[in-house]
């Protein structure tokens, strides 16, 4: 990494934190490579971007075949805006008819917030304390903590509700809307930003229904369980509810270009004609729209067999890492967390893994997240459970 200081300043790229060292050059189903021609098998998909494993074939022939416009500007039509909204709506509740453009989730769950204070005239918003939704200000504040206490304090109508989701949850949630002030409640319905910390039924149930008793929006923030991470196509549907807003990004391009979605009904999309903007320069740029359609049309042939891999590879994690005195595994489907108790060293798991040939993510001080490709084999898998496996064995944290 260059080394720069007031004297001699050297040009490089910005970070909040200091790069891995993994220089990648290529990547490959589950593989990455990096520069001196070492391979690595990937448990992050980049986040749950790589659903459908890196270079997918289907999706790169019509990235690479596309041959219209390098840009539409967004007040034109353009007709693979209209299929993508079209298949979106597919894989949708039936109710959710309008796909609004963005360019990733940060930008999806901004409309949302939008869409929700346009539509019910409110400006309070419900959120999962400590809970991410995004990189800008608003959705930085969302979940509260450190962020929205040291740069926002001002940010008086966002509430949080603490972890557990359970009963208890549900009827502080119930206390926060039942004023009818809270413009919309925003969660993962699976919290991988949490540590893939899941609710329970009876707290989506009633949240859903406190929802609808006080006029308040139910925003599911998709973005990074969407597109079959959990083994249902989007995670709400593990909870038999419908909300009244999807945001989805990420895997929905299988990584070939950066786009965001916020899905909403037509009655709340009718609230945003002159009240809010949802203009965005780059919101679903050609290319990205024809990886999108791509990807959609690639996971709806081969929806049946990407959730039984899905099921059976979540098996397998759940067989060959059981809980333990130091970590507790937390699962749907693909994505995986291991929650490990006070005083452990995920980083340095994290580095010893990935001197091993595997690569895994550091979440927080306690918590390593593990999201493969949905396309992973069960071998692969068990390659890289091994190699995990070993490193927990020889660091103290599980016996084999």
């Amino acid at each position: 990494m260059l080394e720069t200081s007031d004297d001699n300043p050297i040009p490089s790229v910005g970070r909040d934190l200091p790069a891995l060292d993994v220089t990648v050059a290529d990547a490959f189903d589950s593989t990455i490579r990096d520069v001196t021609g070492r391979t690595y098998l990937d448990f992050t998909s980049g986040w749950c971007v790589g659903n459908f494993g890196w270079a997918n074939p289907e999706i790169r022939d019509a990235v690479l075949a596309y041959k219209g416009p390098d840009y539409v500007y967004p007040s034109y039509q353009f007709q693979p805006w209209d299929e993508l909204a079209s298949l979106i709506g597919q894989l949708t509740p039936r109710e959710l008819t309008h796909s609004f453009r963005a360019t990733g989730g940060t930008e999806a769950v901004e409309f949302a917030l939008q869409m929700s204070m346009s539509h019910t005239g409110r400006k309070k918003f419900v959120a999962i304390q400590e809970s991410y939704h995004g990189h800008s200000l608003a959705t930085l504040a969302l979940g509260g903590g450190e962020f929205n206490s040291r740069y926002l304090g001002t940010c008086n109508g966002f509430l949080q509700l603490p972890l557990p989701l359970d009963r208890t949850a549900a009827i502080r949630l119930d206390e926060l809307l039942k004023n009818g002030d809270v413009a919309a409640f925003i969660m993962e319905p699976v919290i991988c930003n949490l540590g893939s910390a899941l609710p329970t039924q009876e707290f989506m149930t009633c949240a859903r229904e406190s929802c609808t008793r006080y006029g308040t929006l139910f925003i599911a923030d998709e973005v990074a369980t969407g597109f079959m991470r959990t083994g249902e196509m989007f995670a709400f549907e593990l909870f038999n509810i419908k909300p009244d807003i999807i945001c989805l990004a990420k895997s929905i391009t299988g990584g070939y270009g950066s786009l965001g979605v916020a899905v909403t009904t037509s009655s709340i999309a009718r609230s945003m004609h002159y009240e809010m903007s949802t203009y965005s320069t780059f919101g679903w740029h050609p290319r990205s729209t024809i990886a999108a359609i791509a990807t959609i049309r690639y996971m709806m042939r081969n929806r049946q067999e990407l959730r039984q891999n899905v099921l059976d590879v979540a098996s397998i994690f759940r067989k060959e890492l059981p809980d333990t005195a130091r970590y507790t595994l937390r699962a749907a489907g693909l994505a995986i967390a291991l929650i490990f108790s006070e005083g452990a060293d995920v980083s340095h798991i994290v580095r010893t893994t990935q001197k091993r040939g595997l690569l895994v993510s550091q979440l927080d001080s306690r918590t390593l997240s593990i999201f493969p490709a949905l396309t992973i084999s069960p071998e692969e898998a068990l390659r890289g459970i091994r190699i995990l496996q070993t490193t927990l064995h020889e660091l103290g944290y599980a016996s084999i």
